[in-house]
């Protein structure tokens, strides 16, 4: 046990580090799939695979159907048609988990060729931490392969610093080939490698002068020569797609729709493109992570301001900009963030175990410490992974399977469905069937998809954009999200359609054969009944996603004002969300009094629960009192400044305080 307190870690220290890394983020990989955009990439694949060709229209929408297709990602599509094929959708997880693995070993070695064992520690314990934080992001879409990508460029471009020589650089351009043809991400290759270049131009000029505060780049006077070149090499290699000027062109049209200077359109219809510190209080609890990891990176930096290197400081800034731009870029900004912070606090690591020579029971001790963090990581990982349900079929309310399966067969047609359930409609049902819309968004208009909102918003606008567009099914969400509520509330009462089938988590909407044609009525109690039966056969062995299955058919039929069927959903269920759905039903049976006591109840143990301050609102306003629902409104509105109801109900306030007549 004495080399716990040698100078330097033992030689097999870094690799068992590099490998409890390894399993962290694969077992953060290993969740069931959430995101329909994997489906129409498989589509795409599939179709590919068929017609021996590559994609330049579309031909799975109804809504934009032969339209020209800028398909960048045909590699990755052909890739994952291939694995699904070999190994279904658990086999797609795998190797997702296992190529994020490989990622996170790539970077490690890095890290640990840069700055040794101690930085290997330090990186592993932040690369887990973050990545487990940012599970939610580890989707199956081809920014896992960017990840990798991004992966070998740094961890070329590190060992270039410490190697300047030709050879090093070699293996960029024939990696950017590959990253064009997989993303639109493909520019990040490009540059990084210009940071790395023009952090060198600028070190061999200024490098000499007291006051520039950076680093050497390299050893080799020559080396940002050779930087330069290879980064116009990676531009030039950017342009070999089958789709020319167009693939250059896309990423920025893309970048554009989250640029700070565009109309919100697609950054607050869009939910992983809101700002990660936007002022909505559940955004902030949702990446709380991203304050401390931002505290931790001041930190490193302010710790290594004379050995600072310029590079790393370039490529955290530009990704902590995209990051702030929209979510999504959170995993992208944790990937090389953590080992750039690792590298930053590796002098002031070897500073502090200089000090700590002497002390070798507080220098074991941390050493320890830092072990035990991440085997408790590991760990962590491992409880999480184990409690994902069945990875053989997407996450249970994230597809409309039971739709589908019900669509399968009948006649050819559009089928007007919620965006995110665009993909999984075309891989169970093309070429019969065709959704409106899916996720492809750069598909659409800005004027388009503006269209689509209001049809949802505004339900009443739904019949004429039938009448143009002669849909043969709906297929809507219940929850997840819960916008389209009031259109699937416009349609369960509609002389055109019928409700078909619903769990309380999708609903399908067919046409009526005749106008006394009835369909599934949840007011109807042995209908509700049969439902309930539904979810406890399909989740037998998991209460936890039972629960929320009934509480969203609970929702469901709140919304339809089937209040008995509501709280038939919710027998049994004790939880605080449950209660919160009680209140609202006994507020529109007209029990006021009741629901005051249930939505104070609530909260009792959570303060901030806008649905509840909402409530109390109402139930002021049939008293009378208007100061008192304008103070419960206010109390929403810092609670969830972007909540619907409560924007809605201070519209009205405002309305009536200029017009009190009835």
């Amino acid at each position: 046990m004495t080399w716990l307190a040698s100078p330097a870690p033992p030689r097999f220290a870094p690799a068992f580090y590099t490998a409890l890394l390894g399993l962290t983020v694969f077992l953060c990989g290993l969740c069931a799939s959430v995101d329909g955009d994997i489906f129409w990439h498989l589509s795409a694949g599939r179709w590919m695979w068929a017609e021996r060709a590559l994609l330049t229209v579309d031909p799975f929408s109804s809504g934009a159907g032969g339209r020209s297709w800028t398909d960048v990602h045909w590699l990755f599509q052909l890739g994952v048609y291939a694995a699904h094929a070999l190994g279904g959708l658990r086999g797609l997880i795998v190797l997702k988990a296992a190529l994020l693995a490989l990622g996170v070993v790539v970077l490690s070695s890095a890290v640990r060729a840069r700055a040794g064992g101690r930085a290997a520690l330090l990186y592993a314990l932040l690369g887990s931490a973050s990545l487990l934080a940012a599970r939610e992001f580890l989707l199956l879409r081809p920014v896992i392969v960017s990840l990798l990508l991004l992966a070998a460029f740094f961890y070329v471009l590190e060992r270039f610093r410490r190697d300047a020589r030709w050879a090093v650089l070699a293996p960029l351009p024939l990696l950017q080939v590959v990253w064009s043809n997989v993303q639109g991400l493909a520019p990040l290759g490009v540059g990084l490698v210009s940071a790395y270049a023009g952090s060198s131009l600028l070190v061999a000029r200024f490098g000499h002068c007291s006051w520039f505060p950076f680093a050497r780049e390299t050893k080799e006077p020559e080396s940002a020569r050779r930087l330069a070149v290879a980064a116009a090499a990676v531009a030039l290699a950017s342009a070999i797609t089958p789709y020319g000027l167009a693939a250059l062109a896309l990423p920025w049209r893309l970048f554009g729709r989250i640029a700070p200077n565009a109309d919100g359109l697609y950054a607050l219809n869009i939910v992983e493109n809101v700002p990660p510190l936007a002022v909505d209080p559940a955004l902030n609890a949702q990446f709380w992570h991203l304050k401390w990891f931002l505290a931790l990176a001041l930190l490193a930096l302010s710790l290594s301001l004379r050995r600072l290197v310029l590079s790393q400081l370039l490529v955290f800034a530009g990704l902590l900009g995209l990051a702030l731009l929209a979510n999504r870029n959170l995993l992208l900004f944790y990937w090389l963030g953590a080992p750039i912070v690792a590298l930053w606090l590796s002098a002031p690591l070897r500073r502090a175990a200089l000090w700590l020579r002497d002390r070798r029971s507080a220098r074991a001790s941390a050493v320890w410490g830092g072990r035990a963090a991440l085997l408790a990581l590991t760990s962590l990982s491992g409880v999480v992974a184990a409690r994902e349900p069945s990875l053989d079929a997407p996450a249970p309310f994230r597809v409309p399977s039971k739709s589908a399966e019900l669509l399968r067969g009948r006649p050819p047609g559009s089928v007007f469905a919620a965006d995110h359930y665009g993909g999984y409609l075309i891989w169970t049902l093309f070429p019969a069937q065709r959704p409106y819309i899916d996720t492809r968004l750069v598909l659409r208009s800005a004027e388009e998809f503006r269209e689509f909102l209001a049809v949802i918003d505004e339900p009443q606008r739904f019949d004429a954009f039938d009448a143009l567009h002669g849909f043969g099914a709906v297929v809507l969400p219940a929850a997840f999200p819960d916008r389209y509520l009031p259109l699937i509330a416009h349609l369960y009462r509609h002389p055109r359609w019928k409700l078909a089938y619903t769990d309380g988590s999708e609903v399908l909407f067919l046409p009526r054969e005749n106008p006394a044609e009835r369909g599934v009525e949840l007011g109807d109690a042995a209908t509700l009944s049969s439902i309930r039966a539904e979810l406890s056969a399909r989740f037998s062995g998991e209460p936890r996603i039972e629960s929320a299955a009934r509480r969203s058919l609970a929702t469901l039929a709140l919304s339809l004002f089937e209040f008995d069927a509501a709280e038939r959903a919710l027998s049994g269920d004790d939880s605080l969300e449950a209660e919160a759905l009680r209140a609202r039903a006994r507020l529109l049976r007209g029990d006021t009094k009741d629901a005051e006591l249930r939505a104070r109840r609530v909260l009792a143990q959570k303060p901030d629960d806008a649905g509840s301050l909402n409530l109390l609102a109402l139930a002021s306003l049939e008293r009378g009192d208007r100061d008192g629902a304008l103070s419960f409104l206010r109390r929403a509105a810092d609670a969830s400044p972007f909540d619907g109801e409560t924007e809605t109900l201070l519209r009205k306030l405002e309305v009536s305080e200029h017009d009190p007549s009835p």
